[in-house]
């Protein structure tokens, strides 16, 4: 075992404990063998996912063929940046054969500092000198021949080729801050692994916008080569096309990208349930409304189960699908949520609408296809601003069995009373949703109708319900007499839950806790 992995210190340590053992001669045969059995295995744990595993490897060299200097990479931490590791003469057989006794072991390695660690005192393997020792394998096989998973940091592409071989599965390239690299190169470099590729994330600035053709091709290229991917996480900007081939991947789980500006040219080959992925279980799409909405008409997921959409629409496009002079009879929110009704395994579903100021609230009515999904067991929608009803409370309510968490309108215009839910209207959650234990929305003042037969679900007050948490943040309490009416809803029909919240009404939603204890106490 290698000192650097801080073995042998330990080994001694529990050698020295059998020094007053009646039977210490016995004792440590027992224990050196065992520690032979276990040789293999522990070197091949430690090894396999090792932190700075690059760095530990070439620590095996001996002294007079390497040099730690100073980082001059990461000028702002001159104290306690990483240590650079350089090569002082070429390797020989020896040093090759030192390498290769740990080299075969290593599964997942990380090229680079990451942005995070680079205030820290670590040992860091620039380019040239992974070079260097790549040019000492003799013959032409890769330098770690069972790696199987790499995590490219920022400032470190160049040194994929020294690594990348045919047996990747996972690739991770974080390229934050790198606007001056290659996009078409690194795509084109990924192919060498695509056939065994099963993890495969492109992140941050670096490749939003993608616009040249070569760029473009070399993306479908690796996509269409990519026949094991399960997991697809990418800010490469998607055509049509790209779409298209990820819909021929089979073996799809995870799927996080942004949707592709459909144009009008492009809606006669995306026809109703024209693109199956049968076993995507988890998708993340980012893009305007129109065009996830048109794109999630065009798929059939049916195991689909995690739904997170991040949606934009600007002022203008909301307020022409909500006019009723647009010649439009289905706007764009209900084209999204008609769409979604479709896929009826979804448990989890996240929606996020980035509008511009000066939109319009969205009807209430517009999320009623959503009453087709009836497994949904965390339904968020944040920033959506919807103008909720009674009857359409009740309508998901009733359509919502399993329902554990609710979060409508979070953030949504901070607080305004159109976006708000009567705190009477919540009472259908209590007799439909028997396991629902959080509720996240801002609270609307009740109307002089709050009481009326005609208002909610039923008159009959419910069992008591479990729910746990509900965060009235946001929400237009006014009143020590608001407060008074929704304590004495919530000890009647929420006895349990705890009150939450995050912004300035916190002296109201305290005035309701006051309430609710001297409810308890009487």
């Amino acid at each position: 075992m290698h000192q650097c992995l801080l073995i042998n210190e330990i080994a001694i340590s529990i050698a020295q404990s059998f020094d007053k053992s009646r039977d210490a001669d016995a004792d440590l045969l027992h224990l050196a063998l065992t520690c032979h059995a276990m040789y293999e295995p522990a070197m091949d744990a430690l090894w396999a996912y090792a932190p700075g595993v690059l760095s530990k490897l070439l620590l095996c060299l001996p002294m007079d063929s390497e040099i730690y200097e100073a980082s001059s990479v990461f000028p702002q931490y001159p104290l306690d940046g990483p240590v650079i590791l350089e090569m002082l003469r070429n390797l020989m057989p020896a040093d090759w054969a030192r390498l290769k006794h740990h080299a075969h072991r290593v599964r997942h390695i990380d090229l680079g500092v990451s942005v995070w660690e680079r205030n820290k005192a670590s040992f860091s393997v620039p380019y040239k000198t992974l070079h260097e020792v790549k040019q000492s394998v003799p013959g032409p096989g890769p330098l770690l021949p069972n790696l199987r998973s790499i995590n490219v940091q920022p400032d470190s592409e160049a040194c994929i080729p020294l690594v990348l071989h045919s047996g990747i599965t996972h690739m991770t390239l974080f390229d934050n801050y790198l606007g001056h690299t290659n996009v078409e190169e690194i795509l084109a470099q990924l192919q060498a692994c695509a056939a065994k590729l099963e993890f495969l994330v492109l992140r941050n600035s670096v490749f939003d916008g993608m616009q040249t053709a070569g760029e473009i091709n070399a993306q479908t290229a690796l996509l269409s080569r990519c026949s094991q991917l399960r997991h697809l996480r990418t800010t490469v900007s998607l055509t049509q096309a790209s779409f298209i081939c990820l819909a021929s991947l089979t073996t799809l789980h995870v799927l996080r990208v942004a949707a592709p500006v459909l144009l009008d040219s492009h809606l006669t080959s995306l026809t109703p349930r024209s693109l199956s992925f049968p076993e995507l279980v988890e998708l993340q799409l980012q893009g305007r409304i129109e065009d996830v909405a048109r794109l999630l008409s065009a798929c059939r997921l049916p195991q689909l189960h995690f739904l997170d959409l991040e949606l934009n629409m600007s002022a203008e496009e909301m307020a022409m699908s909500l006019s009723p002079d647009s010649g439009s009879s289905v706007h764009s929110v209900e084209r999204l949520t008609t769409a979604l009704a479709g896929f009826s395994a979804v448990g989890m579903l996240c929606i996020e609408l980035h509008t511009q100021p000066g939109r319009e609230d969205v009807p209430g009515e517009a999320l009623l296809p959503l009453a087709a999904l009836h497994d949904l067991r965390i339904v968020h929608l944040r920033k959506f601003p919807v103008r909720f009803t009674p009857e359409v409370v009740a309508a998901l309510a009733r359509a919502w069995p399993r329902l554990k968490d609710l979060s409508l309108n979070e953030h949504a215009d901070y607080g305004a009373a159109s976006t708000g839910i009567c705190i009477e209207d919540l009472r259908p959650f209590a007799e439909h949703c028997p396991v629902l234990r959080k509720l996240v929305l801002p609270v609307a003042p009740s109307p002089a109708t709050a009481h009326s037969p005609s208002r909610g679900a039923s008159t009959a007050p419910p069992a008591p319900h479990g729910l746990e948490h509900l965060d009235l943040r946001h929400s237009q309490i006014e009143s020590e007499e608001e407060c008074r009416r929704i304590a004495q809803f919530l000890v009647a029909v929420f006895p349990g839950v705890r009150l939450q919240t995050r912004d300035d009404n916190r002296e109201m939603v305290g005035m309701v806790e006051k309430f609710i204890r001297e409810a308890a106490e009487t």
